[in-house]
């Protein structure tokens, strides 16, 4: 399906589509992603991801913090693949 009949469904539903390209803005442009937004009245934006990022502390980070890590062991994991990723959950628990 592409981008504007998957759009159109979501706007005969009343449903918003943000987009985020990560890359450049204006290629996020160029290919698309920003009209993907704008037929559900969405929001486009981009992550430059060759950019450094400024962390700015918020009074909710540690509760955040928790929350993630609850979160974290609601994962039903299985399979070989499945060992892996538990693995690596539980490092950041």
């Amino acid at each position: 399906m592409n981008y504007q009949d998957a759009t159109t469904n979501a706007n005969e539903k009343d449903v918003t589509v943000n987009t985020i390209f990560c890359g450049n803005y204006r290629q996020g442009i160029s290919s698309k992603w920003q009209a993907g937004a704008q037929l559900t009245k969405g929001d486009y934006m981009a992550i430059e991801q060759n950019t450094k990022t400024v962390h700015i502390a918020s009074p909710y980070d540690d509760t955040i913090l928790i929350l993630n890590k609850k979160l974290n062991n609601t994962y039903v994991t299985y399979g070989s693949k499945g060992a892996t990723q538990n693995g690596n959950a539980s490092r950041t628990r």
